[in-house]
């Protein structure tokens, strides 16, 4: 007849053929002695490997000896910001909005006073002319691929709107200027992503994603322009060509000048392409 006791060490139970009883053993799970108790005493570690033998389920009693049980590890579980806590307020946004203003209006003073200047060459008019058009645009654009990116990868967190108001026009300035040099428009790509990178602290896969976006929408609206403009002056010179005296002191009636218009059809679009040959 098989006894089964409870280890007072380990709470491990030990299933012990007849002949132990009353030895002294050796516990295989924590090694530590044990003494078997005989039949003839009525200690608490018998009364108690009774009543185990009593309840314990068949299964338990085939199985022999069984494993300790093992203490249940607590489940470590993230700590989570509470939601309801203010966001930390930039101590120096005050200094972005002044000193960014004064800045903006220096800089819109600038081009405005060399579109102004009658004795300004062509060349410069040109250029301040181009960026008085395309800063307000590429701030709009800018702010529609802000809109974009988060409403199709997540929210992005650009700071307090007149904060990055003000970041946003001379990230446009630095972009626009980039594409003044020559092969500018290679490397305006880059120009975006540091620029960004730099003044809204964006990780880099937010970074990507908006520049990208901006980036695109840039591009086409400089291509569109450019051919706006393109357009605009070839009439104007076409114009001088064909009445010096209305178009003097313009930069056209340089042009014309030195070169003729001579229109030739496109044969497969019917589109007159015009040709500036030098005048020999």
């Amino acid at each position: 007849m098989a006894l089964i006791i409870d280890c007072p060490s380990c709470a491990a139970k030990l299933r012990l053929a007849d002949n132990l009883i009353g030895k002294q053993i050796q516990c295989p799970f924590c090694k530590k002695p044990l003494q078997i108790p005989s039949p003839e005493q009525p200690p608490e570690a018998a009364l108690g490997s009774s009543a185990s033998k009593e309840t314990l389920p068949e299964e338990e009693m085939e199985s022999g000896m069984e494993e300790p049980p093992k203490s249940k590890k607590r489940k470590k579980k993230r700590v989570r910001s509470n939601s309801s806590e203010p966001e930390p307020v930039n101590e120096y946004a005050w200094a972005w909005w002044l000193y960014g203003g004064v800045g903006i209006v220096v800089v819109v003073a600038v081009l405005a006073r060399i579109l102004m200047n009658p004795e300004s060459s062509g060349l410069v008019r040109f250029y301040a002319t181009q960026l008085m058009i395309m800063l307000p645009i590429s701030m709009v654009i800018f702010f529609a691929a802000v809109l974009l990116s988060s409403l199709v990868f997540g929210e992005l967190d650009i700071g307090e709107f007149h904060v990055a108001l003000v970041k946003a026009f001379f990230l446009c300035l630095f972009v626009n200027l980039v594409l003044l040099i020559t092969f500018g428009g290679m490397i305006s790509f880059f120009a975006w992503l540091f620029g960004v990178m730099v003044f809204f602290r964006l990780d880099p896969w937010e970074t990507r994603i908006l520049v990208f976006i901006n980036w695109a929408l840039n591009w086409i609206l400089i291509m569109v322009l450019a051919a706006v403009m393109m357009s605009k002056f070839v009439k104007e010179v076409e114009k001088a060509t064909q009445d010096p005296n209305s178009m003097r002191g313009h930069p056209a009636s340089k042009w014309a000048a030195n070169y003729s218009l001579s229109p030739k059809p496109n044969i497969n679009q019917g589109i007159p392409v015009y040709y500036l040959p030098r005048k020999g």
